[in-house]
């Protein structure tokens, strides 16, 4: 995932898609997770430091960009976006994105990809409404 400048205090607690914070805790830390790539987020599980450290600082960041970057994380050479769909009670169960070839997708720019998916994330969170 991207490496950005977090804001320290957000101004209400991240939206967890209505799930509460201990069940992100006991799934993050339910069982030791092993590197796919090089590149592969696990320090904070491995370590199991208070808070999960980089995952959670990672997982606030995605919440609050309503964007997710996976980058080498998975596969060398694979680079993925997503966004949530949310529910109108701010729910989220569903989300949309789009994998392959690092080359071929930063031949787009990361903005436009980011507006085309919430645009998409948007019209399915209407027709899942009804």
């Amino acid at each position: 995932m991207s490496r950005t400048e977090v804001s320290a205090a957000p101004a209400k607690p991240p939206d967890r898609g209505g799930l509460p914070a201990e069940f992100e805790t006991a799934t993050l830390t339910r069982r030791a997770l092993q590197a796919l790539a090089a590149l592969t987020v696990l320090g904070a599980i491995v370590l199991l430091t208070p808070g999960l450290g980089e995952i959670r600082a990672e997982l606030e960041q995605v919440r609050a960009e309503s964007f997710a970057v996976c980058d080498n994380e998975l596969d060398p050479g694979v680079l993925s976006y997503a966004t949530p769909v949310p529910f109108g009670d701010g729910s989220v169960i569903y989300a949309i994105g789009i994998s392959g070839l690092s080359e071929r997708l930063r031949a787009c720019p990361r903005e436009e990809i980011r507006e085309s998916l919430l645009n998409a994330s948007k019209v399915l969170s209407k027709k899942l409404a009804h």
